[in-house]
């Protein structure tokens, strides 16, 4: 299992969220530790980023720096 770590800035983000959505990244974070390079919503990033992965949270995208 992976271990997930959030920028202090996605920290104050998350906690400004409502509860729904909150629950809808904490489900995400769990498959994320699961298995962090598969998934329907999660893409390798091009360019500049590449290298690193996002996924996306029913119209909230985060960034992973694996």
């Amino acid at each position: 299992m992976y271990k997930v770590l959030l920028y202090k800035q996605a920290a104050k983000y998350y906690g400004r969220l409502d509860l729904k959505i909150q629950k809808r990244i904490n489900n995400s974070i769990n498959e994320i530790m699961k298995e962090p390079f598969n998934g329907i919503h999660i893409k390798k990033l091009k360019g500049r980023l590449g290298g690193k992965y996002r996924c996306d949270i029913g119209g909230l995208r985060n960034d992973l720096f694996c």
